[in-house]
């Protein structure tokens, strides 16, 4: 009876504490995260270091097609009734004639001997032979050209720089640019200047200059003498024709000429000694 007590107890136990207990839900397996394996890329092979470019080759002085003057001296033949046409853009320019029917033409520059290109025009009596000097990365050049007695000259307008001339029979025409210039012993002469001085001595025929900023001094020239200054001096010493004398702002002086002498100023003085012919002078604000 006893042991009967005791298994019914321990049943009744059993079966309270299934009651009571709550029941345990079953934990879910967390999923299972994947795991993600990086593959490293694949090292690239350096690339390939392009190759230096090779220096340019250094062009040459002249395109192609353009005659390869020698730096020697030029020397060209000219017929009489010829002229030399003379086109550089900066620096010296010396003409000088000599005994010979031959132009012979030299060019320097701060490098050495500089190539001169020559063209001659015109028809066989009476050519016009162009002297050019080809200065490439050069600042200046100087230009030494010894032309026969009888030609006449010419530089091209726009050179700045000095400009001498002498012992040419024939006409000068030193065009319009910048820089003094300075002519002895020529035929006759038509110089131009923007700015510089002009200095003429002995000229056997008729005499033109023009200056804009720069003084004007001629002496024994045997034909007419035409000068005007805008700003600069005028002198003129012993001239075998008229002389017609024109400044805007400087003194004017005439001595000894044989002809007429008609001289104005806008603003400066007026001298006139030993005038053969007559006299017009007129000066706005001067003496």
């Amino acid at each position: 009876m006893y042991m009967y007590k005791i298994t019914i107890t321990f049943f009744i136990l059993l079966l309270t504490l299934s009651l009571v207990a709550p029941a345990t839900p079953a934990q879910e397996t967390p999923a299972a995260v994947p795991h993600v394996v990086q593959t490293p890329k694949p090292s690239q092979p350096p690339k390939a270091t392009k190759p230096e470019k090779a220096p340019a080759a250094t062009p040459t002085p002249y395109a192609q097609g353009v005659e390869q003057i020698p730096v020697e001296p030029r020397n060209v033949k000219l017929v009489r009734g010829g002229k030399v046409a003379i086109s550089s853009r900066s620096g010296r320019i010396a003409v000088s004639g000599w005994d010979r029917d031959v132009v012979q033409a030299t060019a320097m520059g701060d490098n050495g001997p500089v190539p001169i290109e020559t063209q001659t025009t015109g028809d066989p009596t009476h050519p016009r032979l162009l002297l050019v000097v080809t200065r490439r990365n050069l600042r200046d050049a100087r230009l030494d050209v010894k032309v026969p007695r009888y030609a006449d000259v010419e530089t091209l307008e726009g050179y700045r720089g000095y400009i001498e001339v002498s012992d040419v029979d024939g006409t000068t025409l030193i065009g319009l640019g910048n820089g003094d210039v300075i002519i002895s012993r020529v035929g006759a002469l038509k110089v131009s200047r923007r700015s510089g001085d002009i200095t003429v001595r002995e000229v056997k025929g008729d005499l033109t200059a023009r200056g804009f900023n720069g003084d004007i001094v001629v002496a024994n020239v045997a034909g007419l003498v035409d000068v005007e200054a805008t700003n600069g001096d005028l002198r003129v010493t012993n001239a075998g024709g008229d002389v017609r004398a024109n400044s805007l702002t400087g003194d004017t002086e005439v001595h000894c000429a044989k002809g007429r002498a008609e001289v104005s100023s806008a603003s400066g003085s007026i001298t006139l000694i030993g005038i053969g012919g007559d006299v017009d002078a007129t000066t706005a604000s001067g003496e």
